[in-house]
């Protein structure tokens, strides 16, 4: 990494928005060592088996790369096994993933329901619920690319694909295929088939190939705009429910759990309204600070009207889960959110890993439930201990909650 570029400015662009100027990632580019780890394939004709998966790429936009993931091996592991196994290192995790093929087409993302019969084939790909077999035809041998991102998770083979010759083992619930037909708002099915039990990272995939929406308005989506979108949606969703029903939780609670290389605290607070606070703090040698200094903070949060001060996919996907939670309990509460990175998460794997972190989090029992002022003193000696950073007199939404309300003089009249 050039010595002019900031660990700051890295650690908030994740290689995303290019804000050094560098046209490739210079800390991306260390990652070509990850190639060793892909298997070559010399064919054009493959039979396999996509998990499914999908992937759409924003390069260019409108017009973009669109088509599925999949695998030639026998034992692959799908993304949702990916995501629900906890005893996968980092290491493995990169392994399965580098050997997936991205198979892709060019295509306007305006023409999500004009496409030819072939490129329709390709989204029935991303209708099912369960692993697709195929048969595909490649433009030439694939290529391995270490492609690795902040928010989607990482691919290694690509080639551009002629034809999908035969698909087999397509499996939708009948909702799902109710709801491609509606012509609906996208935010109204997303809901619906989220309340319906299908999977928050099904419903990313069905957005982002233009699948949900009113019918002459559909687009296919970039599938990193698609995954906030529907962080952003389902949350909101959450949040209207919380003020409407949620109950006040008693204590102040903190869950934790480690995850990946990553560290996660939740602080609850009881009160009647909503704020979150995310604390993101980059590690010296973690993969966007590759320097042993100082650990590097990103700090963003959001008071009752629900808008955050900056957009940042990771906030998003820390938000739904803790909204998720609250909501599927029927609680309410102030958050305190704290996510450590350590220098074992040398690589990014995608945000699903920051949302299943905090999943499991509160999957567990808190390992602390007191009164607010212990319990903020308890997490503030934690995560001094663990980064030297005091992140309870950075905090917006504590200090405003010591500040007087107009709620405490009527209730002492």
């Amino acid at each position: 990494m050039g010595k002019h570029i900031p660990a700051e400015l890295c650690a908030y662009c994740k290689g995303v928005r290019k804000l050094c100027g560098a046209r490739i990632c210079p800390i991306l580019l260390k990652y070509n060592y990850l190639k060793k780890d892909i298997r070559i394939v010399r064919s054009r004709d493959l039979t396999v088996v996509s998990p499914p998966d999908f992937l759409v790429g924003e390069w260019g936009y409108p017009a973009v790369n669109f088509g599925p993931l999949s695998s030639q091996s026998e034992d692959y592991k799908s993304f949702y096994d990916i995501i629900s196994a906890d005893k996968l290192d980092l290491i493995e995790i990169l392994k399965m993933r580098l050997n997936y093929l991205y198979s892709f087409k060019k295509v306007n993302v305006r023409r999500a329901y004009r496409l030819s019969s072939r490129e329709e084939i390709i989204k029935e790909l991303a209708i099912s619920i369960k692993p697709v077999e195929a048969e595909i035809e490649l433009k030439r041998d694939p290529y391995p690319r270490v492609f690795l991102d902040p928010d989607i998770p990482p691919v290694g083979l690509r080639a551009p694909l002629e034809k999908i010759k035969d698909i087999g083992n397509v499996y939708a619930p009948r909702k799902l295929e109710n709801a491609v037909e509606e012509d609906e708002k996208a935010s109204t099915l997303l809901i619906e088939l989220y309340d319906h039990g299908i999977s928050n990272y099904h419903l990313i995939r069905l957005l982002s190939t233009g699948l949900l929406g009113r019918r002459h308005r559909r687009k296919i989506v970039p599938t990193r705009w698609a995954i906030t979108a529907t962080d952003v949606t389902l949350g909101n969703y959450f949040l209207r429910e919380i003020k409407r029903k949620g109950k006040e939780i008693p204590r102040a609670s903190i869950y934790h759990h480690e995850h990946l290389g990553n560290s996660y605290y939740i602080l609850l607070i009881p009160n009647d309204w909503w704020g979150m606070e995310m604390f993101e703090i980059w590690m010296p040698m973690s993969v966007w600070v590759k320097r042993p200094r100082q650990p590097v903070l990103i700090h963003i949060y959001e008071l009752y009207d629900g808008e955050a001060n900056k957009m940042d996919g990771g906030y998003y996907a820390i938000r739904f889960s803790v909204l998720e939670w609250l909501r599927k309990t029927n609680k309410k509460a102030v958050a305190i959110t704290v996510r450590i990175i350590k220098p074992e998460y040398f690589a990014g794997v995608g945000n699903w890993q920051i949302r299943e972190g905090v999943r499991r989090a509160f999957s567990k029992e808190p390992i602390y439930v007191g009164e607010q002022e212990e319990a903020i003193n308890y997490l503030q000696k934690k995560i001094l201990k663990e980064t030297g950073i005091d992140v309870v007199q950075k905090s917006k939404l504590l200090k405003l909650l010591k500040q007087p309300r107009l709620t405490n003089f009527l209730h002492s009249k």
